[in-house]
Order: C-alpha cells, then sequence, then structure tokens
C-alpha cells in the first residue's frame, strides 16, 4: 500500500527515456498492432508520471512529440497513397483501409492519453494552469482525439481533396445508372469529411459542406435535369409521375446508405426541383384533365410528388376548388330552375352528395391535407350560397330552415333516432357554409314557433339537440331567443295545469277543451299587430275570460295581446254520415260555427259576424270550398238553401268553378251553403291555408326589410363595443375587427359598416380625428 502511494507522487523523471517507450507503444497502436494488457497499463502509468513530474511538469512537451509523431506517421500514409500513380484509381478504396485503421488508432490513444486530455488540454483552454516560459503557450491545443482528426484533415484530406471528390461523384453518379458500388467505402469515406470537425467537438460540418455537400448538390441538378427531359420524351404525365415517384423513393434509399442525414432534405429538394418544380406548368395543364376526369392514382401520385415543392399544390387545389364549384352549382341550378315539390329534400341531399363525395376523395387522395380541405369549404360555401340574381337574397338559409322544419315536424315518414340525429349532423354541415345566417335564424324561429304551438314536434329532444349544434356553430347570442321559447313552453305547460286546478276549486265549466300559451314578445316571432279585426266566437269567449283575470290575478300589471291568427283548434262534423276530426284555425273555427245554425249564409253575413278584412275573408273561405265543406250558391240559381240534394250540389261547384275562373275572389253577393253530403277518405285532418302569392311576396319584402335593419343594428353594437374596448382606432383596423365579429351572422359589406360608422357619429358614440383615419370613443 505504501509502495503504490509513492509511484503515484510527482518526482523527477527522464524524459527522453520514458518517452522511448511510449513512442514505441504509440507505433504499435497506430498500426493497429497488438498490445499487451501490461503494456498498456505501464504506458498510461508513463504518460501518468509526465504529466506530474517534479519539478517541472512535461506535459507540454508529452503534448508537441506526440503531435511531431502523429503528424509524421500521416505524412507517411499520404506518401504511401501516392507514390504509385495507378493506385489513383483505387484512391477510395485504398484511404477507406487507411482510415478505418487510423481512426481505430484515434480513438485508441484517446483512451491512452485520457489524463493529459483532462488535466492539461482543458485546464490550458480555462487558463487554469500556468506553462512557463513556453513560446508555444498561445497556441490553440486539442485534444488527442481533436488533434488526430485535424492532422488527418491537413495532411491526407486536403491534398486529395479534388480527387477524392471527383471519384465520389462518380461513383454515386454511376450507382444511379445502375452500376454496382462498395456502400460501405463511399459513405465511410464521406463521413470522415464530418468526423474530422465533429471529432470530440459540435463544431458544424463547414468542411463536408463546403468539401463535398455543394458538388455533390451540383453534380445532382444536372444529372436528374437531364434525366427529367429523357422522360418527358418518351412518357405522359400519367408515366412520369410513377416514374418520378419511384426515382424519388430510390434516391431515399441511396442517400440513407450513402450521404449523411442532415443532407437528406437538401437532395430531395433538388431531385424535386429538376424534375418537378421546374415543369410547374406542364402539371397545371394537366391537372385540370385529372381533376375533371377525377383520376385517383395520377392524383394520388402529383399529390405526393408536388406537396414538398413550394406552392407545388397551389395549381392542384384551385383546380380541385373549381372542379367542385362547377359540379355543385351544375346541380343546384337544375334544382333550383325545377319546378318539382320535392326540390327542398332533392337540393339538401344533393348538396350533401357533392360534400360527401369530394370529401371522402380529399380524404383518400390527398390524405385529408388542409388546404385541400378548405378548397373544399370555400366551393361548398360558392355552392350553397349560389343566387340567379344578385339583388336578390340566397334562398339556401330559407331552403334548409324548411329541411329542418319538415326533418323536426311530426309526420308520416318520421326517422329513427339514429337516423334523426344523422340528418340533424347533416343539416348542421350545410348550416356552417350559409353565409346569410340570420336569414336562416329568422326563417327557423317562425318555423320552430309554429311547431312548439301546435304540438307538431317529434320530440323536444331532438329541437334541443338542433339547436345546441347551432349554439356550437354561432354562439350563445345567436341561439338564445331559440332557448326562450323553450322555456316559455316549459313555464306554460305548468301554468296550464294551474288554471285547470283554478277552474276545477271554482267549479267553472267551459264549453270546449282550451289550453293557451304565454309567449314573451321580444323571443317569438309574432307580430303583436292583428292581421285583422276579429269577433271571437261566444263558445270562445268564457274561455278567454277565464284564463285573462286568473292570468292578471296573478301577474299584475302585464298586459295580454291575444294572436288569434296563430291559434287552432279541433272541430268534429256530426251533421256528416261519419266522424270527422278537422284541425283548423281560429278563423276558420269561427267562420265554420255560424254554420252550426244555419245551412246556408252569405259572404256578408260572415263577413259581418266576424269582422275579418276581406284578405283574410276570402283565404279561408277558399280553404273551405276547395275542399267542398262549402259550396257556392249562386244568386242566379234557382236553388234554394233548402235544397241539398247531390244533384244540387254537383251544380253549385259547377257553377262554382265557373265563377273562379272569371274572378280570383268571391263577390259580395256569393252565397254559401253547407255541404252535408262532404265526404273525405281522411277521418282526421288539416285544413291548410297557404298564403296567396302576393302575401308571400309581401311576407319576404318585410322579412328582407327586418334582415337588413337587424344587421344595421348588429354593425352598430358591434362597432360600440370594440371601440369601448380599443378606444381610438384606424378606419381600416376597425373594418376588419367588424367583419370578423359579424362573419358568424352574415358577411357585411365595407358600404354597409361605413353607414354604420357614419350613423354612430350623428348619434356622437364616437368621432372621427381631422387629421387622420382614426376614430375615437365618446364615453
Amino acid at each position: 500500500m505504501t509502495t503504490e502511494t509513492s509511484n503515484l507522487r510527482p518526482q523527477p523523471v527522464d524524459f527522453n527515456a520514458v518517452w522511448q517507450t511510449i513512442r514505441g507503444t504509440i507505433n504499435k497502436i497506430l498500426c493497429l498492432n497488438y498490445v499487451s494488457k501490461d503494456e498498456w497499463g505501464d504506458r498510461f502509468h508513463d504518460i501518468y508520471k509526465l504529466c506530474i513530474a517534479h519539478p517541472e511538469s512535461y506535459s507540454d512537451r508529452t503534448y508537441h512529440e506526440t503531435r511531431k509523431l502523429l503528424e509524421s506517421h500521416v505524412k507517411l500514409i499520404y506518401a504511401s497513397v501516392i507514390e504509385n500513380p495507378s493506385n489513383m484509381n483505387d484512391l477510395l478504396h485504398i484511404y477507406y483501409e487507411k482510415w478505418q485503421i487510423y481512426q481505430q488508432a484515434i480513438e485508441y490513444l484517446t483512451l491512452l492519453y485520457i489524463y493529459l486530455n483532462t488535466q492539461y488540454v482543458r485546464k490550458f483552454r480555462h487558463g487554469n494552469t500556468e506553462l512557463g516560459d513556453d513560446s508555444r503557450s498561445n497556441e490553440k491545443l486539442m485534444e488527442i482525439n481533436e488533434l488526430g482528426a485535424h492532422l488527418w484533415k491537413m495532411e491526407m484530406i486536403m491534398p486529395l481533396k479534388d480527387n477524392l471528390v471527383q471519384l465520389l461523384l462518380q461513383a454515386i453518379n454511376d450507382d444511379r445508372c445502375g452500376k454496382p458500388q462498395n456502400h460501405n467505402v463511399i459513405s465511410s469515406v464521406i463521413n470522415s469529411f464530418i468526423l474530422m470537425e465533429r471529432f470530440g467537438n459540435k463544431n458544424k460540418p463547414v468542411l463536408y459542406r463546403e468539401l463535398f455537400e455543394e458538388p455533390f448538390l451540383m453534380a445532382t441538378s444536372t444529372y436528374y435535369s437531364h434525366e427529367a427531359k429523357l422522360l418527358l420524351q418518351n412518357n405522359d404525365c400519367s408515366n412520369y409521375l410513377e416514374k418520378v415517384l419511384n426515382i424519388i423513393n430510390v434516391e431515399k434509399d441511396r442517400l440513407y446508405k450513402l450521404i449523411p442525414n442532415e443532407s437528406h432534405q437538401r437532395v430531395i429538394e433538388v431531385v424535386e426541383k429538376c424534375m418537378l418544380g421546374d415543369y410547374l406548368d406542364f402539371f397545371q395543364n394537366e391537372c385540370r384533365l385529372m381533376v375533371k376526369n377525377e383520376v385517383s392514382r395520377d392524383l394520388r401520385n402529383m399529390y405526393l410528388l408536388l406537396k414538398s415543392i413550394e406552392s407545388g399544390l397551389k395549381i392542384m387545389v384551385d383546380q380541385v376548388e373549381l372542379h367542385i364549384k362547377e359540379k355543385g352549382l351544375e346541380v343546384i341550378k337544375c334544382i333550383i330552375n325545377s319546378k318539382d315539390d320535392n326540390h327542398i329534400q332533392t337540393f339538401i341531399e344533393e348538396i350533401l352528395k357533392v360534400y360527401y363525395h369530394y370529401l371522402h376523395l380529399i380524404e383518400n387522395i390527398f390524405s385529408g391535407d388542409k388546404i385541400f380541405m378548405s378548397a373544399l369549404d370555400r366551393a361548398c360555401t360558392a355552392i350553397i350560397n349560389y343566387r340567379e340574381n344578385t339583388k336578390q337574397p340566397c334562398r339556401s338559409p330559407e331552403i334548409l330552415s324548411r329541411y329542418c322544419d319538415n326533418l323536426l315536424k311530426k309526420s308520416a315518414k318520421n326517422s329513427s333516432e339514429k337516423e334523426m340525429e344523422t340528418k340533424i349532423t347533416e343539416a348542421i354541415i350545410i348550416f356552417k357554409y350559409i353565409s346569410d345566417k340570420d336569414i336562416f335564424q329568422k326563417c327557423y324561429s317562425k318555423m320552430l314557433a309554429k311547431r312548439l304551438i301546435h304540438s307538431q314536434c317529434i320530440s323536444m329532444e331532438n329541437e334541443e339537440c338542433m339547436i345546441q349544434k347551432i349554439k356550437s356553430v354561432c354562439g350563445y347570442e345567436f341561439t338564445s331567443k331559440l332557448q326562450r321559447m323553450f322555456t316559455d313552453v316549459k313555464v306554460c305547460d305548468d301554468f296550464m295545469v294551474g288554471f285547470q286546478t283554478h277552474l276545477e276549486n271554482s267549479n267553472i265549466k267551459l264549453p270546449m277543451s282550451f289550453s293557451a300559451y304565454i309567449l314573451q314578445a321580444c323571443a317569438w316571432p309574432f307580430s303583436q299587430t292583428p292581421v285583422s279585426n276579429f269577433n271571437i266566437p261566444l263558445i270562445f269567449e268564457k274561455a278567454v275570460h277565464e284564463f285573462e283575470h286568473f292570468y292578471l290575478n296573478k301577474f299584475n300589471g302585464r298586459k295580454l295581446n291575444w294572436i288569434f291568427n296563430v291559434s287552432q283548434g279541433e272541430v268534429k262534423f256530426l251533421y256528416t254520415k261519419k266522424l270527422y276530426q278537422i284541425t283548423m284555425n281560429t278563423f276558420q273555427i269561427a267562420i265554420i260555427l255560424l254554420f252550426e245554425n244555419v245551412d246556408e249564409l252569405s259572404y256578408e253575413e260572415i263577413q259581418q259576424s266576424t269582422s275579418l278584412n276581406d284578405e283574410q275573408l276570402q283565404r279561408h273561405l277558399q280553404s273551405f270550398t276547395d275542399l267542398k265543406i262549402l259550396l257556392i250558391n249562386s244568386p242566379s240559381s234557382p236553388l234554394s238553401s233548402s235544397t241539398s240534394s247531390s244533384s244540387s250540389s254537383s251544380l253549385s261547384i259547377q257553377q262554382a268553378k265557373q265563377q273562379q275562373s272569371t274572378s280570383e275572389s268571391f263577390p259580395k253577393s256569393t252565397r254559401f251553403l253547407l255541404n252535408k253530403n262532404f265526404a273525405s277518405k281522411r277521418m282526421k285532418f288539416k285544413i291548410n291555408v297557404p298564403p296567396p302569392k302576393e302575401i308571400q311576396q309581401k311576407e319576404a319584402e318585410q322579412q328582407n326589410a327586418s334582415v337588413e335593419e337587424d344587421r344595421k343594428m348588429f354593425l352598430q353594437a358591434a362597432i360600440v363595443r370594440i371601440m369601448k374596448t380599443r378606444k381610438r382606432l384606424r378606419h381600416n383596423a376597425l373594418i376588419e375587427e367588424v367583419i370578423n365579429q359579424a362573419k358568424q351572422r352574415f358577411n357585411p359589406n365595407v358600404p354597409m359598416i361605413k353607414k354604420a360608422i357614419d350613423s354612430l357619429i350623428e348619434k356622437q358614440y364616437i368621432d372621427r380625428y381631422e387629421t387622420s383615419d382614426e376614430y375615437h370613443y365618446m364615453a
């Protein structure tokens, strides 16, 4: 124990004698000759003794003697390589063999010199050791592995670089042409260029880039430019794409075997530029036909090849978008111009067919790439928002709202729960693409209101599901009124229970079954102005009076406005051979009740009893005569009101047809006869009263005007919110923010926004600076 400790202490050393033994071992290592374990341990200890020698360390001298030895060795290797000119043909193989031996030897020497590296070189770099008056103390020191690499670079690579690079490029070119090559030799030689600067440090491989990569990229460009011209001369676009795709895959495999990973992307970019980027105009022309014919294989190949080219996919995206738009508009125009009664269902089905077809195409061919999905979105937006006349509103919001109404309304063809959920989801897909969502909201709210108050909903769960999905697209504010309608219906159900309890407790019996909905005026899309004066039938008066009394006692100070034009009831025909249950609106009930005690009434008598205006009365009388519930008895006819035979009925019907053919409305002198022989195949049905075209046009104009007014108010509110938050804002920035806030409801144009700004300036909400295009908020 004492002896070993004394050997580790600094002591005088004969440098020359110790170095000679170290030198001999290093020469063995450089030639990869056998070195015994004992010899290795002794040399390791010798280097340690030189580094801690007393009174002066020999670290510096050991380092520089080692450098000389390595430098001399590398020069001898270089001389042996170039001494025979014939060796230059096999230079890559010779270099490869010499480099493999030298690289392994340097790794062994690094282990042998570990103490010198850590205690001398590294401390020297950090200025933690005193090196005396050595004139070379300012020289940059390297660890042994770095030193070995540096000497190989200076004494081997730099003198041979031109020959090495030329032979490497030729070998790779031959490999591309199909001539067998030794990949290990090529890869090892190229990697030696990188290891020169990465041997023990983290420097960037500048030598590799300048020496090999740049010439290699130029050679690659030359080769594949020539290859592209030959392929285009001998192949059509379809075959060319397949061969280029195969060439790139083969090149990637070759690079993986031969070239460092850091160069792979740059090489492939050169290949793609030469074979694809330089021929984008050619691909653009071919792409049109491929997209038009939807050739999946060719489109897939083109996508895989062009997606890594800068702006390469733009031509494909544009063509795909244009193709989808053309196909969609071709279908939509036919449907809009057709007179098919089922055009609403057809419209939705055809749009979904186009959407799903191209969605699957994009997913399968273009791997669901976002830029192609965006193209699908833009194309669908153009299709769904198509309008024949730019001055007229788009019909899609109304058509979709009617589709949803048919979907959610009770009918003989209601779908299963799973089908219903699918159809609601599909409706929302179309809804997302509608630009004028506020028009959809107007139409949908009217139809929802009718479904709710007439109990026509298939299920409240489906209704709520639809509203939740609309809410997920447009937000809470968009659906707030729709949700309040649901709340009103639920509250009314509880209220009617209380009303029935009140009637029972008060021992009040109504002459009919009665229920009512209390609706918030601001939430429901019903006008508060009556469509006509109306005398409530006597049978209704008691129920109406009792309900008003009960409600106003509970909610003092409120006001009830009865909306009779949207109310309805069920009437049973007891005078016919069969019992018919017919659903009518309140005005129709009032008219038919007049015939309870008489068989015939004149137009004037009916109007006097009901107080309905001509427009309303004409429509409802028409609905009765169309179904032959009432017959027309002309004053010129010899028939009296008491005649009710089948022959008289037939004559009256003929007279009615003649009369309606000459006039669109009933004259004041018209007399209406109750048809006691009324018969229908259906025992239970509803009398619908479609409004005349003039009324429909008027309602459409009113709706458009209402939408425009709502948009003005929305824009003004949005501007105030923005300016209240920002305080000061330039004109263009304000326009942009307003558009962003409004696009969930509609697409505002700039003149509309400017009018809203001018209106707010007049109202002194905001003001404009005189010296700039900037606005500021006026608190």
